[in-house]
């Protein structure tokens, strides 16, 4: 009776800033059949991330969605969330 466990990983790309998300979950088997699968766990990268420590394949993914105007689009969005934290309040 063997044991094993995997890791899948995959990705998915959502929103208008492209935000990625690395889905995982541990597969469990014994002798080859599959016995457990985890809850999927959803981590996300925004745009403005450092993502340095990041693996390659997650890299290379982001400079190709990532373009330069994805980039500031996100960056100006975040701005004004900033100034305007409970949204911009109308005149009058």
């Amino acid at each position: 009776m063997a044991l094993t466990e995997e890791q899948l990983i995959n990705y998915e790309i959502t929103g208008e800033f492209k935000t990625v998300f690395v889905v995982t979950k541990n597969v469990i088997k014994k002798d080859g059949e599959v016995i457990s699968v985890s809850n999927p766990h959803r981590r996300p990268i925004d745009s403005n991330a450092d993502i340095s420590g990041e693996s390659q394949e997650i890299k290379d993914l982001c400079s190709v969605i990532w373009t330069p105007q994805i980039k500031q689009a996100y960056a100006t969005f975040r701005a004004d969330q900033i100034a305007h934290p409970f949204g911009k309040i109308p005149k009058g």
